[in-house]
Formats: structure tokens, C-alpha cells, sequence
């Protein structure tokens, strides 16, 4: 093959060989802008995102106001009850007459002596007061718990002594205790009714043995 056609061949080959590659670019840029332009389709703006997010997500202002919560009623503090009433203790204006004294017989310088007096409590009833003491030059007695007693229409009522410790040359009264009874006496009414008293001295005195020392009198009450 002489020269000139293998100049030919090759120049032949370099045009296909361009056409191809010119070919290929060409393919190339149309398939790129075609998917560019669906990708802008399907893609949005950053505009119309911002957009989206904004309606999407509530303002700052409207997130950070509180929502108001209802104040609760208050309630009304009760009023207080009103105290009762103090007890008040009857009233009466009527007038008991009743006092007196009586002492017991022992014999020796030791003796119990009572004092009773009467007051009104009600229209109805009454209450007296005894005091009870013992006449003596000298004296030493433990405390006794319901050592005395008092007993008059029937009914025993006691009261506890305390210690006792006196000594005289001359006769002294020393207190043994107080008790107080209240009885049925409508106004108008009288009353006599026998009354004993005792103290269980338990020892001996002037050389004679006293367990107890008991006096006896008569209540008599008028309402």
C-alpha cells in the first residue's frame, strides 16, 4: 500500500474516532440535563422548605407563652361555731336553816368533835358541810386513807386524814378533814335525821385503847 493511502486510512480513523467521542459528550450532557431538570422538580427550594418548616412548627412567640391556668376559687372559711354556753349553776334565793356540833365520849382527853352546817343548793336540794376535829393535848397519827366517815340518812360517805403531830399543855383542836353531802329538801320541807362520825385512830391514849373514836348527833334542817 503506497503512503497516500494509509494517510487517508488514519485520517479516516481520527475523524471516527472524534465523531465517536463528540458523540458520547453530547449523550452525556443530555442525559445529565435531563436529570437535572426532574431532580428540580421533585426537589424544593430552600425557599419553600424554610416555608414548609415554618408552617409546620409553631412561632417562638406562640410556644412560649404559657396557657393561662384557671385560678382556683377560694373556698370560704367557715365561721366558727359559737362556744356553748358555760354551765351555770341554778340560781336560788331561798334560805335553809341547819347548823350544829356534836363530839364523841372517850374518856379520856382525845375526843372528835363535828361541825355541821346546812346551805341551799336548788329549790330542791341542800348540802351540808361537816368539819371534823379532834380535841387533845397531844397527838401523833399517821396519814389514813378514808380513815374518817360520815353517816347520815342512810349512806356512808369517807375522806382521807393527813399525819397528825401536836403537843400542848393546855387542850387544842387539831383538824382532821372536810366533808360536804347533798340531800334531797324541797322549801318548805324539814329534816331531822341521826348523823355518826368516826376516826379510826388505832392506838392508845391516857392509857386507854381507841381503834376508832366515834360521835354521834341529829341533823335538824328546815328548808
Amino acid at each position: 500500500m503506497d503512503k497516500s493511502k494509509v494517510k487517508a486510512t488514519i485520517i479516516i480513523l481520527v475523524i471516527l474516532v472524534a465523531g465517536a467521542v463528540i458523540a458520547a459528550i453530547a449523550t452525556g450532557k443530555t442525559l445529565s440535563s435531563k436529570t437535572g431538570g426532574s431532580a428540580a422538580q421533585t426537589s424544593q427550594t430552600p425557599q419553600e422548605s424554610q416555608t414548609a418548616a415554618e408552617s409546620a412548627q409553631p412561632s417562638a412567640a406562640e410556644s412560649a407563652q404559657p396557657t393561662e391556668t384557671p385560678e382556683p376559687t377560694p373556698s370560704e372559711t367557715p365561721e366558727p361555731s359559737a362556744a356553748p354556753a358555760a354551765s351555770k349553776a341554778p340560781v336560788t334565793s331561798r334560805t335553809v336553816s341547819g347548823y350544829g356540833s356534836f363530839a364523841s365520849n372517850t374518856g379520856t382527853p382525845l375526843n372528835l368533835v363535828v361541825d355541821w352546817s346546812a346551805d341551799a343548793v336548788s329549790d330542791s336540794e341542800i348540802k351540808v358541810t361537816f368539819e371534823m376535829y379532834l380535841n387533845c393535848y397531844t397527838i401523833n397519827a399517821t396519814p389514813k386513807p378514808g380513815g374518817a366517815s360520815i353517816t347520815v340518812n342512810g349512806q356512808t360517805y369517807t375522806a382521807s386524814t393527813p399525819a397528825l403531830q401536836s403537843s400542848s399543855a393546855t387542850p387544842t383542836s387539831v383538824k382532821l378533814c372536810t366533808k360536804t353531802v347533798t340531800m334531797s329538801l324541797a322549801q318548805g320541807e324539814s329534816l331531822e335525821l341521826p348523823v355518826t362520825a368516826s376516826w379510826a385512830f388505832g392506838g392508845k391514849y391516857s392509857d386507854v385503847d381507841l381503834t376508832t373514836i366515834d360521835a354521834a348527833g341529829t341533823l335538824s334542817i328546815q328548808g
